[in-house]
C-alpha cells in the first residue's frame, strides 16, 4: 500500500514542470516533511531538556529520523524524477536532494524532460 502511494509521489513529480510546478513541489516537500517529523518531536523536546548522555542520544535519534525522512521523501524521489525526465546521473540528484532538500526536489518537477537523443550524448 505504502509502495502505491509512493509510486503515485513519484509519477506525480514527473509529471508536472514550469514555475508554478517548482513552488507547488517545494511546499509540499517541505509540508511532507514536517509531518513526517510530527512523531519524532518529542525526541527534540526531551534532548532539549535533558543534559548529559540521555539528551545527546535523543538528539542523535531525532537526527537519525530526520535523515531518514529526508532521504525518503526527498532524496530517492529526486534521483527517481531524474532517471524519469532523462535529468543526468541519479547519484549527483539523488545527493542534491539529501543535501538541499526540496529545493532540488522542487527544481527537479520543474525542469522540463530532455529529449531522448541529448540525454544519450
Amino acid at each position: 500500500m505504502i509502495g502505491r502511494y509512493y509510486a503515485k509521489y513519484v509519477d506525480l513529480l514527473a509529471a508536472d514542470r514550469g514555475v508554478v510546478a517548482f513552488f507547488k513541489w517545494f511546499v509540499v516537500g517541505f509540508l511532507l516533511q514536517v509531518v513526517a517529523m510530527i512523531p519524532v518531536l518529542p525526541l527534540l523536546a526531551f534532548a532539549v531538556v535533558t543534559e548529559g548522555d540521555a539528551g545527546k542520544a535523543a538528539a542523535f535519534a531525532f537526527l537519525i529520523a530526520f535523515g531518514a525522512a529526508r532521504v525518503f521523501l526527498i532524496s530517492l524521489p529526486c534521483a527517481r524524477v531524474a532517471e524519469r525526465k532523462g535529468l543526468g546521473s541519479r547519484l549527483a540528484w539523488g545527493a542534491g536532494g539529501l543535501l538541499f532538500g526540496q529545493w532540488i526536489l522542487a527544481l527537479a518537477a520543474a525542469l522540463p524532460p530532455r529529449p531522448v537523443d541529448a540525454a544519450a550524448s
